[in-house]
């Protein structure tokens, strides 16, 4: 599958749930610093920032530099 499919066809149902799951686990924490050094978003928890990182942002990279080199 290309770069660009690979992207698209991100199953955000189970991406959901594992990034849900650090939610819960940061629900504990007595204080939460927010990020604020990641591009994409700032102000994301460091579970939120490592989701996206690991899980969506690859695919995503992949997918555009696909796009730049057809263009």
């Amino acid at each position: 599958m290309d770069p660009i499919e690979t992207y698209c066809n991100l199953d955000l149902g189970p991406l959901r749930q594992e990034l849900l799951e650090g939610v819960q686990r940061e629900s504990v924490f007595t204080q939460l610093e927010l990020s604020g050094s990641y591009d994409t978003v700032a102000g994301i928890t460091p579970n939120a920032k490592t989701w996206l990182k690991n899980k969506v942002e690859t695919a995503r990279e992949n997918a555009l530099s696909a796009v730049r080199r057809m263009a």
